[in-house]
């Protein structure tokens, strides 16, 4: 199953947008946000025209009026601006933080809903490490790993031991990992 997040300045846009898609698709409707572009318009437009949604495909799309933002954290400067232009295109808000403890500051000052991460940034292990600052700091921050290291079966069994919410090795499918974060991003908003 294929999901994507929109987002929409006013709960009214996000309706309309709702009542376009609901006889297509699978929907669900999320009115707590306030951002919207012209790339929601524009995914709104392909997703009604998608022949796809004719057939009945299975396809969820998340119709949020509250913009989620995730913070970016490795030392990979082009993947952290690929993701980052990657997540902005499907609505996310992200931020990059090339250290563990630049990601550190950032999450204290702007509490982003989600995190990824890798895990060798300026010292060895530093992602790790960051995952247990924040996992004590907030339990149930979701936190996403993204490094090559988690293609070893050992790393991501640490990781998840430590409290991670998902493990992503290298090279991995863009459209999974949002599919990871719309559910972790739904998960947290249910609490």
């Amino acid at each position: 199953m294929s999901e994507r997040a929109i987002l929409f300045e006013t709960v009214s846009a996000a309706q309309k947008a709702y009542q376009t898609l609901q006889p297509m698709i699978d929907v669900s409707l999320d009115c707590n946000a306030v951002l919207y572009d012209k790339a929601d318009e524009e995914l709104v437009r392909w997703l009604s025209e998608d022949d796809y949604c004719y057939w009945g495909a299975a396809r969820k799309v998340y119709l949020y009026t509250r913009q989620k933002s995730v913070l970016l954290v490795g030392d990979d400067l082009s993947l952290l601006l690929l993701l980052r232009e990657y997540l902005d295109f499907v609505g996310l808000q992200a931020t990059c933080a090339e250290s563990g403890a630049k990601a550190w500051r950032l999450y204290r000052r702007n509490r982003p809903d989600i995190i990824i991460s890798g895990i060798d940034m300026e010292e060895i292990d530093s992602g790790y490490r960051l995952l247990q600052q924040i996992k004590q700091f907030n339990p149930s921050q979701p936190f996403i790993f993204l490094s090559i290291q988690m293609n070893l079966l050992t790393n991501r069994l640490r990781a998840l031991e430590l409290g991670a919410d998902g493990c992503f090795g290298k090279p991995f499918e863009l459209e999974e990992l949002l599919m990871v974060i719309d559910k972790l991003l739904l998960d947290n908003a249910n609490l």
